[in-house]
């Protein structure tokens, strides 16, 4: 090999040397970027804040509407002392692929949950779960106080905290008028810097879910299998589709018999959530010692 490719090779290989130390230093350097950003205070827009806070209380609702359907009313039918649910008090559930469903009935004996005990437990999952879903670390620079609530121990009442005046409470409304649900929260989390603090408290959300409706057909539809099981007759879904049909034909109905034992298990599925981007909202119970089968779609 030439002298003069040998000396090319070398200015290359130093080149080289040189690059990989600069690339070395400024990656040192990013990585260290986070660090000094925590010690500075930053401004932080408070509609921003608040938007984001507002769409935890709507995440941490949805959650809480699609557990509560899909195990027939409760967020457990066994009781959870989380949310001092104390379930349907009895010893027989209807365990499916994703959780326990409920009887609510045994021949001709009914006991569905009600609208207000449904808003209860949807203000008590929220409150419980809220804390979860707020995460601030990316609210450099600000000083962040929030409830920190043993509700368990407060018995899920409103409950005073130092920063704020009012007690913390969180109102759910399954409204059977305009098939949404409304959530209404006092929630106050302080935000601090050097320059300023201010206070974020009030939150409203309004759910686009009709599990009003879907109450309404499960009570219905649980008051005619019991009132057919004096008959001794099966009854069958299909025949009554129109009585549980809404306008838009998105509700389905379902009853799926087992071959075992005198027992079905029924879903009453509304698609229109799809539209919103959302799943499918199903509600679901059980009934046992009568005969129900069939199908309604749309």
């Amino acid at each position: 090999m030439k002298r003069g490719q040998i000396t090319i090779f070398i200015i290359l290989g130093i080149i080289l040397l040189i690059a990989i130390g600069i690339a070395t230093y400024l990656y040192t350097r990013e990585e260290e970027r986070p660090f000094q950003i925590t010690e500075r205070f930053e401004t932080i827009d408070p509609t921003t804040l608040e938007k984001y806070i507002e769409s935890c209380i709507t995440s941490v609702g949805i959650e809480g509407v699609y557990l509560l359907a899909q195990q027939g009313g409760y967020l457990n039918p066994k009781g959870d002392d989380k949310y001092a649910d104390f379930g349907d008090g009895l010893q027989r559930h209807y365990y499916t692929d994703v959780g326990v469903v409920p009887y609510v009935g045994n021949k001709n004996d009914t006991a569905l949950q009600t609208i207000e005990q449904m808003d209860t437990l949807l203000e008590r999952y929220i409150l419980v779960n809220l804390p979860s879903c707020l995460d601030f670390t990316q609210a450099q620079g600000l000083r962040v106080t929030q409830p920190e609530i043993d509700w368990q121990a407060e018995n899920f009442t409103p409950t005073k905290v130092d920063h704020a005046p009012e007690r913390v409470m969180v109102q759910a409304r399954i409204r059977p008028d305009t098939h949404d649900i409304l959530l209404q929260a006092y929630y106050p989390i302080l935000f601090e810097s050097k320059e300023s603090s201010f206070l974020l408290a009030d939150f409203t959300s309004i759910l686009p879910l009709r599990l009003s409706l879907l109450h309404k057909i499960a009570n219905r539809l649980t008051a005619q299998i019991a009132i057919n099981d004096l008959t001794g007759l099966t009854y069958k879904i299909e025949e009554h589709c129109k009585e549980y049909a809404p306008a838009d034909k998105m509700i389905n109905l379902y009853a799926d018999t087992s071959a075992f034992a005198e027992e079905s298990l029924i879903g009453i599925v509304d698609a229109q959530p799809v539209s919103k981007g959302l799943a499918p909202l199903r509600f679901q119970f059980a009934v046992r010692n009568a005969n129900v089968q069939g199908v309604c779609i749309g």
